[in-house]
This record gives C-alpha cells, structure tokens and sequence, in this order.
C-alpha cells in the first residue's frame, strides 16, 4: 500500500489488516513517528515488513523502542527501512522482532555510529544480512561528522553480541578503524575479514575506478616543452601501451578558454602526470594547473598525481605537490632510448 499521505503523526487504521493474519509481507507508507496499533499484531504469519522509502514512501524519521513492539508475535525475518528519513532509532528499537535475520537501513540519514548502536536491541541473535550502506548524514556538523567517521571500539562491541554473516558498511566515509578491537573481538576466522573488508571497501562506489574517467592520464605540461617532452611522453604510452591520454592542445574545443581546458582533462582522467622542468615553473599557466592538479588528490584517489622531473636539470618541487604526493611517485623522466626507464612511470599507472 503506498502513494499514501504519510506526512502526518498519526496510527494506521489497523482494522482493516487485522483479518490478514496470513499475509507474510507487507510494504506499506509510513507516518513521520511510525505507531503500529494492536490489529498489527495478528498477522502471526507475516515474514516481510517493508518501510523502505524506494518501495514505498517513507517519511519516517524516529523509531522507538515500542514503535516495533505490536510485531513480537510475528515471524518477521526481514526488515527493510531503506532511503527513510530516520535521524534517530532508539536502542532496543528492534528489539521485538526476535526472529529478525536481514536488516536493510541502507541511505537513511541515521549515521554509522547511531546505526550500529541499534544493534544493541539484537544482541544474541544470528544475522544473516545487515545493510549500513551509506548512512553517513551530511548535515552533522564537522566535528560529528569526523567523530562519526571513526569505527571506535566503543562501537564496535555492539557487534560482538551478535553473528553476522553480511555486513555492509559501504560508502560512509570511514577514516579510521580500531583494527585490534575488530580482530580480537569482531572478526574471528580469515573469511570473515575477507568478506568485511570486501563490503566495506570494495564496493565503496565512492572510491573511483579507472572505468569512471573518460582518460587514462591528463599530461601536463609548458608550451615550451610540447615538442620535445610532451609529444615524446604521449606517443611513447599511447603508441606502447594503449593509454588514452588527455593534451590540452590537441583534445580542447577550438575557442574553449585555457583554464577550463585543464581543469577539464584533470578532472576526467585517471591520473595526472606533472612534466616538471624549469620550462614549466617559467610558464604563466604552471601555478593554476599545480593547484588543479593538487586539488583532485582526495582521500578517495589518493595517488591521482604523478610528477616527472627532468633529470638533468632537476628542479625544486613547491609545497604544495609534496603535501599530496610520496616520494615514490615523483620519478625522472624516461629515456626514449631505454625502454626498461619506462617500467616506473608504467607500474604508477
């Protein structure tokens, strides 16, 4: 039942689904403070409750420890309050559905920390499946959004009472983990670790991969050194090795201002490579395409930027670049003449 007005408080008029006492799922809208009424309580055969705002609407925004309670005859085993508006779940608020084995609160504004403190209502039981994908809230401040970007132990142990075999901890930007907690007391067998850091990390869309750029690698460079650096670069890895490689004098749009040309080809390639010679600390353009550059190193793609330096005139390197980049990816420049110079530059791609 959905596409209901659910903006309002209120009770659903469980009358009419007290005689579905054999009905096993159900996907129904949801008030702002959900408040099932006692007919709920005769579908002792319901398996399925979906909340979920992507099925249905959903509007909820606080769940409380008797929100859930009019169910704890039921036979629910799933439990889906996807993309909700939910800021706020009362510990023990899923602690009546003792048959729960799949809880789904994927892109609800909770944030981690509340997410797993609910588990608290679980404690005991065994999960198959458990969804905190993305339920990191945007709107916490800066300081609680740090502090909720931190797997602390202190909430951790919520999820040393139960057994999980599916945990999701995706895209909620984690910072920090407390490893020796999660080891000694989370993850005890080597698939387990596998399988958790496989959710947590690989799945993380928000960490890009190379099929998300339109280019293989942005080359930087000063006019000066288009001919004899830039060309003798690009040739080499497009002709050897297949890169599709952004220069902003020949990939631009006749007309398009220069500044927007290199932010363009930064911004949509995998990598960025520096050609940095004195030809290019002389060029007018060299401090706007260093900060382009530096700026699209994030946490998210942290080795995003490669510097060439010529190795017989080596220059120094502002700030700035060494901040973002490690020693190991600022190389010399490959000899044209020795193919093996290639093998770093090749291996940082």
């Amino acid at each position: 039942m959905g596409f209901n007005d659910n903006s309002k408080t209120g009770e659903y008029p469980d009358v009419i689904f007290q005689p579905l006492s054999r009905l096993q799922e159900l996907t129904i809208d949801s008030f702002k403070e959900a408040k099932f009424s006692s007919g709920f309580g005769a579908m002792k055969s319901l398996t399925a409750l979906n909340l979920s705002g992507t099925s249905a609407h959903c509007n909820i925004e606080i769940l409380y420890n008797d929100s859930l309670s009019v169910f704890n005859s039921s036979s629910i085993s799933t439990l889906d309050l996807s993309s909700c508006n939910i800021y706020k779940m009362h510990v023990d608020a899923l602690a009546p559905l003792k048959h729960l084995k799949k809880f789904n609160l994927e892109n609800s504004p909770i944030g981690l920390h509340k997410s797993l403190q609910v588990l608290h209502g679980l404690r005991g039981t065994n999960m198959s499946s458990l969804n905190f994908k993305k339920v990191d809230n945007e709107y916490f401040s800066i300081i609680d959004r740090i502090y909720d970007e931190q797997l602390l132990s202190e909430y951790l142990q919520y999820l040393e009472t139960i057994c999980v075999s599916e945990l999701n901890l995706a895209e909620n930007n984690i910072l920090y983990i407390d490893l020796e907690s999660l080891f000694n007391k989370i993850i005890k067998h080597k698939t387990q670790a596998i399988y958790f850091f496989k959710n947590l990390i690989r799945k993380c869309t928000m960490c890009p991969t190379r099929a998300d750029f339109e280019f293989d690698i942005c080359l930087c460079y000063a006019d000066r050194d288009w001919r004899e650096a830039c060309l003798a670069v690009a040739e080499h890895l497009e002709r050897r090795h297949n890169y599709k490689i952004y220069l902003h004098d020949r990939n631009s749009i006749p007309g398009e201002p220069l500044a927007e040309s290199i932010m363009y080809g930064i911004n949509n390639s995998w990598k960025t490579i520096l050609l940095f010679t004195h030809n290019f600390i002389d060029d007018g353009w060299s401090w706007f395409t260093v900060q382009v550059a530096v700026s699209a190193v994030t946490w998210r793609t942290p080795y995003r930027l490669i510097v060439l330096r010529d190795p017989r005139r080596a220059c120094e390197l502002p700030d700035c670049i060494l901040c973002v980049v490690d020693e190991d990816r600022i190389i010399p420049m490959p000899d044209q003449e020795v193919e093996t110079s290639w093998d770093d530059l090749v291996r940082l791609i």
